[in-house]
């Protein structure tokens, strides 16, 4: 049996190697290099500035206002204020 266990390793010797490697490549590390962390960060930036723009409508500022404190489009702001009163 031992004969046999050296065996199989020592053919799968390059797949080991690789396996460990693997374990050393963290998520945090995948999801940096595909750009998805810089990706999720603007999402949740984007979120935000949505829900600061949805709490100026509900305080009655003017939709000029919002566009000049938030960025966003007056379109988007109509889109926003379309939701609310949903």
């Amino acid at each position: 049996m031992g004969a046999y266990l050296y065996a199989v390793l020592e053919a799968n010797a390059e797949i080991l190697k690789e396996v460990g490697k693997m374990k050393r490549y963290t998520l945090e590390k995948f999801v940096e290099e595909a750009g998805l962390a810089a990706k999720w960060r603007n999402q949740g930036l984007e979120r935000g500035i949505e829900k600061v723009a949805k709490a100026m409508l509900r305080k009655g500022l003017a939709l000029e206002i919002i566009r000049e404190s938030t960025g966003l489009t007056l379109e988007e702001i109509k889109r926003l204020e379309r939701d609310i009163a949903l």
